[in-house]
């Protein structure tokens, strides 16, 4: 048994001098990472001569780490405490600035270990979702290949934005979290510890995503509604890792401001950005159209907590006066987020230096339409990716804005998933067909164990 066990796992099988299946999928495992990490390293090497821009957020996320390196607080100025920034990937910034020097090069290298680390996410990932189905294996490198060359997963490296560290947060929170629920009951607590560990620090990086957590417990709830114990110590998990992860951070808020602010206080902003007079489903930029008169009497010399209060009422003062307007934003915004061009090539780009196609957002939600089809009769395991993609969806809908390709940065690993899935049935549907018009058998169940009747014996 031991042996059988070993020689499952070699890759390669001596006794017939062939590669195994499980080898063969090691090593295009391997060659998808190289190529990945490859890819984006080679992006960084090309910009880095160029001083390519880090991005107006990237600028204000490397001044707070530079603070936090000289221990001069956690704001944009030096001993000038705020909390309008969330923390995690400043402080993400101030751990590589901590080990390596201040260094917007060394920077970069992490992010393509970031990209390099979601491609191998994916595959155990969509591994993990698709035990079910034909071609499972095939599926996940897939996954893992279009993620390897999405064009805006690499050029998004340039930029020291949240969105990529905030990637690979969501997508390894949602396998650990997949992990634990088909874990002995030894190690389902460890694996939702730190599923949950990791999607706090997720919601310390982009606070919309605390939202994500009302997905996350009716899919656990629904999984072990026969065990509510179970449900229940995972309910004092997920509470004990917040008291751990973000209550420190509230504290701190706290002693700062002497009012209560969970993680930031820039969600007003954003809010009353989202739902504006003059809004187009973007950004309004300063200028005499972004406040009234009024308005701007009333914020001056507030702080930052109750300049976040101000923001939230005028937002939902123009939702409640304009219902209809805000509807045509909603869909406006999903119009956007979904439809608008990306690049001039669409479905397609090209790096400057390097004359290989890449994938954009478009090409893979075009797959993730027949994805979402042939994944729906084993639609249970797919919940959590799919409740991702739409809790995104209804954040840029309500409470955010459409700013540019990076709303979708975010999207690109549960699409991927869905997208291969659609590519690889589209490619094996029409082989089947033709198989079984020249084999003769047009029986439906044509190749499954049960596709004739038994026998009975007399």
């Amino acid at each position: 048994m031991a042996t059988a066990n070993l020689k499952k796992y070699r890759i390669l099988d001596r006794d017939h001098f062939k590669f195994s299946k499980n080898g063969m999928t090691l090593i295009a495992l391997f060659f998808i990472l190289w190529f990945a990490f490859a890819i984006r390293i080679s992006w960084v090497i090309f910009i880095e001569p160029l001083h390519a821009d880090i991005g107006y957020d990237g600028v204000r996320y490397d001044q707070i780490a530079t603070n936090l390196l000289n221990k001069e607080g956690f704001g944009y100025y030096p001993n000038t405490p705020s909390s309008w920034r969330p923390p995690g990937y400043p402080f993400f910034l101030y751990a590589i600035y901590a080990l390596f020097g201040h260094s917007i090069f060394v920077a970069r290298i992490m992010q393509c270990l970031l990209g390099t680390a979601i491609c191998l996410i994916l595959f155990l990932l969509t591994k993990k979702l698709t035990r079910d189905m034909p071609h499972g294996e095939k599926i996940a490198l897939l996954a893992a290949f279009l993620y390897a060359v999405d064009y805006y997963s690499i050029v998004i490296i340039q930029a020291l934005y949240t969105e990529l560290f905030s990637s690979l947060l969501i997508i390894l929170s949602i396998y650990l979290f997949y992990s634990a629920d088909q874990a002995s009951p030894q190690k389902t607590n460890i694996l939702f510890f730190l599923a949950s560990v990791i999607l706090w620090h997720a919601t310390l990086t982009r606070p919309a995503n605390i939202l994500f957590w009302a997905w996350v417990g009716i899919w656990f709830f629904l999984e072990n509604r026969k065990d509510l114990k179970r449900v229940l110590r995972a309910f004092l998990i997920v509470l004990f890792t917040f008291c751990m992860t973000v209550l420190p951070w509230t504290i701190r808020n706290h002693n700062l401001h002497k009012k209560f602010l969970l993680v930031s206080s820039n969600g007003g902003f954003i809010f009353f950005m989202a739902h504006h007079p003059h809004s187009e489903g973007g950004f309004i930029p300063e200028g005499p159209l972004r406040y009234t008169p009024q308005q701007e009497e009333e914020l001056k010399g507030l702080n930052e907590i109750d300049s976040q209060k101000k923001h939230f009422q005028y937002g939902l003062d123009w939702i409640r006066k304009n219902p209809a307007r805000e509807l045509h934003l909603i869909l406006l915004k999903q119009k956007h987020l979904w439809a608008h061009p990306e690049s001039p090539y669409v479905f397609y780009d090209f790096l400057s230096y390097l004359p290989f196609p890449l994938t954009t957002f478009h090409l893979l939600s075009i797959f993730f339409i027949p994805g979402l089809y042939y994944s729906w009769k084993y639609c249970k395991p797919f919940f959590l990716p799919l409740a991702y993609i739409l809790n995104h969806s209804l954040i840029i809908s309500f409470i955010y804005f459409y700013d540019g390709p990076r709303m979708r940065i975010e999207l690109l690993p549960p699409l991927t998933i869905f997208a291969s899935i659609g590519i690889i049935n589209l490619l094996t549907s029409p082989i089947k067909t033709l198989t079984r018009k020249l084999t003769g058998t047009n029986n439906p169940f044509y190749g499954h164990p049960h596709s004739f009747p038994r026998i009975k014996k007399t």
